[in-house]
């Protein structure tokens, strides 16, 4: 898992043809848009797997100079 460090209006492209944009944080949310074509399926998921809280600490920060 690549684990990344946006701020507000910065966005992470994924493929030519989809990027996430941090939209808004407020509290403990995030609000992010995502842009893709009409036939990509978007879906989302609240259960997060447990090596993802693992990941996520270890992980160091990356911030790329292009967004």
């Amino acid at each position: 898992m690549l684990v990344l460090t946006r701020k507000i209006n910065q966005s992470i492209e994924i493929g030519d043809d989809i990027r996430v944009v941090v939209v808004g944080i407020e509290g403990g949310k995030v609000e992010l848009g995502v842009l893709a074509p009409p036939e990509i399926a978007i879906r989302r998921s609240a259960a997060a797997h447990p090596s993802t809280t693992r990941l996520r600490r270890s992980a160091q920060d990356d911030t790329p100079t292009s967004q």
